[in-house]
């Protein structure tokens, strides 16, 4: 199923656990995602397992600097920001952004 295609998303702590299988399953149904880590070799190399689909970002989720730059890179890129998803830390600096929500339902 291709249920998020057309959709760019921000997952934060995607270079490894949770964040990483919440990134592979939004470009599994089409999404293109923006891996966001503080570990920006991991979300290097998360991103190239992705494929096209995925880019990797460095990103500090808890400096509001970092996410509003990783916001412009989507914006700079002609990609409308759809959602923002993830298992890192949470940070006030994406408040008033879109929230994040659960997208796919499994069952």
């Amino acid at each position: 199923m291709m249920r998020l295609k057309n959709k760019v998303t921000i997952v934060t702590g995607a270079a490894s656990g949770f964040g990483k299988a919440i990134a592979t399953r939004f470009v599994q149904e089409g999404a293109t995602v923006v891996v966001a880590d503080i570990n920006g070799d991991g979300a290097k190399q998360v991103a190239a397992e992705l494929g096209e689909l995925a880019t990797a970002f460095t990103c500090d989720v808890s400096r509001k600097v970092d996410v509003e730059v990783s916001r412009d890179r989507c914006d700079r890129d002609d990609r409308r920001l759809h959602w923002r998803a993830g298992h890192g830390r949470e940070s006030p600096a994406f408040s008033g952004h879109h929230p994040a929500r659960p997208l796919l339902r499994t069952g």
